[in-house]
């Protein structure tokens, strides 16, 4: 009861403090154009910084700042750093874990409230994206991106924010559980590589199998690790494409509805290694049913793919 009571205290200072800066006729903290005003930005993070102050680093501690920074719109993730920065050497292994992921879900919400926010909220800042017109809001608004560990990205020609590929990785490199440590650095190169982008595959099919077998044996070595459903998520996108293809990238020729021969020479180089792998034995099994039809495109594939929960990527 009294963490909640802080918490709403916390909350009311905050709103309070804007509310001063209005009636002084400066700009409102919570006002969209100051969300993404850097100086104002910059300055927020670094009063925070030298006023962070606590001597109770446990998981509630954070979860409350995290709380409080939740209404600070994009600088919350830097705030947060500080947070993790100043308190994660303090917990245990379980409540690092922890810590991780309210962090992480924290960071998603923000870059979801943000994306949702560009088409309407910045409209004017987003048309001069789409112009490719680089003023001082531009640049203004890519530096408070990049100082609160996010970058802006497109996809087929829409704008949108994300993560930065390593700043997970950097932020909690050596400071987490040897897994989690491996886990954010192959998450952190694929992020980098990339995956698809105009439902084509930005990385080879080669290069597609081989995270298949990097996750596997992550999975193996790991298999209580916390985030296993993110892993096991992981390799049933990638084994999907491996076996039904991406709408702009194929594994069947278009015209001729058989598997292309690049495609079936990477299942032949897989069967041949008759390793224990599942990953191995689906696409073994694959091969062979398509085999019985002449490496044409089928209707049993979908048979195929449910009985192995598997599903068709897009």
């Amino acid at each position: 009861m009294q963490k909640k009571h802080l918490i709403y205290l916390l909350i009311a200072i905050l709103i309070l403090s804007c509310k001063s800066k209005k009636e002084n006729k400066t700009p409102d903290c919570f006002s969209p154009e100051m969300q993404i005003n850097y100086d104002f930005i910059k300055n927020e993070i670094e009063n925070y910084k030298v006023g962070f102050k606590t001597t109770d680093c446990d998981i509630k501690t954070i979860k409350m700042h995290f709380n409080t920074n939740h209404f600070k719109g994009i600088m919350a993730i830097a705030l947060n750093e500080i947070v993790i920065r100043n308190c994660i050497k303090e917990l245990s292994s379980k409540d690092k874990e922890k810590a991780f992921s309210m962090f992480k879900e924290e960071m998603l919400s923000v870059i979801e409230l943000l994306n949702g926010q560009l088409y309407n909220d910045y409209e004017k800042l987003y048309q001069k994206l789409e112009i490719g017109k680089a003023d001082n809001e531009v640049k203004s608004f890519k530096k408070s991106l990049e100082i609160c560990g996010m970058e802006l990205a497109t996809s087929e020609g829409t704008f949108y924010v994300d993560e930065t590929y390593y700043y997970l990785y950097k932020l909690f490199k050596n400071k987490v559980s040897p897994q989690l440590d491996e886990f954010l650095s192959m998450r952190s190169m694929e992020l980098r590589q990339g995956y698809s982008d105009d439902a084509a595959l930005t990385i080879s099919y080669d290069e597609l199998y081989d995270r298949i077998i990097n996750w596997e044996d992550f999975q193996i070595k790991n298999p209580d690790f916390f985030l296993k459903q993110e892993v096991e998520d992981n390799l049933k996108l990638y084994l999907s494409t491996m076996l039904t293809g991406i709408d702009n990238t194929p594994v069947f020729d278009y015209d001729t509805q058989i598997l292309l021969p690049e495609i079936k020479n990477i299942y032949e180089k897989v069967i041949a290694k008759n390793d224990n792998r599942k990953s191995t034995e689906i696409i073994t099994k694959y091969y062979n049913l398509l085999k019985e039809k002449e490496f044409k495109q089928n209707d049993d594939i979908d048979r195929f793919m449910k009985e192995n929960k598997l599903y068709y990527t897009e």
